[in-house]
């Protein structure tokens, strides 16, 4: 019975190794194409203020800040739009399967 509630520190399904990446890639390109555009933002906004102080890279480094996080909010608001479109077919296809 104790084996049933043991937590497992098992971090190989967390890994991302070349296939799981390749089978995001194949599976869902703007997922990764926008997680790269985000990484290059946010590295950017750490790099900015290493440039020097001065009011140009203030308002830089609000500019790039603001695209990196209204590029999460619409990113976030793609995905449940998808979620939810996909709950809605599944529930159809269900209501349709125990109406037959």
């Amino acid at each position: 019975m104790s084996d049933i509630y043991q937590q497992s520190n098992d971090s190989e399904s967390l890994s991302l190794d070349r296939e799981k990446l390749g089978r995001l890639l194949v599976r869902h390109p703007w997922t990764v194409r926008f997680a790269a555009v985000e990484l290059a933002l946010l590295s950017l906004v750490g790099v900015i203020p290493f440039f020097g102080e001065g009011a140009f890279y203030y308002v830089l480094f609000g500019i790039v800040a603001s695209l990196a996080g209204f590029g999460a909010i619409v990113f976030i608001g793609v995905g449940l739009f998808i979620a939810v479109r996909r709950g809605v077919a599944s529930v159809r296809h269900s209501a349709l399967d125990l109406a037959r």
